[in-house]
């Protein structure tokens, strides 16, 4: 779940709470319901314990910090689409800047490609890139 998902949620949750006339659109009551089976998938991710929903957490989370770093265009897409070729994407645009300071990102973002196209025999990339997202987001 994206936090553009998660502020439909919320925004939603308000109209709903205030009791004011409400008005959806179709367009609106798709992504809506978009939003509302990633919350749920999210959610059945977690109470499984999957190291692949923690993994995502922490991804999005370093999203500041990749927009501040000029590739949170193709981080935003991966953390959203949840992709082998999103991960793959990011990875190439972080693969030119993979000094010390971009290492840590470019590291994460290859293993989350790994860790979806290797599933549950990927659970090393899963830790790994947490790992390394964890020592991007304290700069190290």
């Amino acid at each position: 779940m994206n936090d553009n998902q998660r502020g439909l949620i919320e925004d939603s949750i308000r109209q709903i709470e205030s009791r004011a006339g409400i008005v959806w659109t179709a367009e609106f009551l798709e992504d809506y319901a978009a939003a509302l089976r990633a919350l749920l998938d999210e959610n059945a991710a977690l109470k499984a314990n999957d190291p692949l929903a923690e993994m995502w957490r922490e991804l999005e989370a370093y999203q500041p910090m990749a927009d501040a770093d000029g590739y949170g265009e193709a981080w935003a897409k991966m953390c959203s689409e949840r992709t082998a070729p999103a991960a793959e994407r990011a990875h190439d645009v972080l693969l030119p800047m993979s000094s010390s300071s971009s290492y840590e990102p470019w590291l994460a973002a290859l293993s989350a490609r790994w860790a979806i196209e290797w599933g549950e025999t990927s659970r090393q990339n899963v830790r790994e890139a947490i790992a390394a997202i964890s020592r991007a987001k304290e700069g190290r």
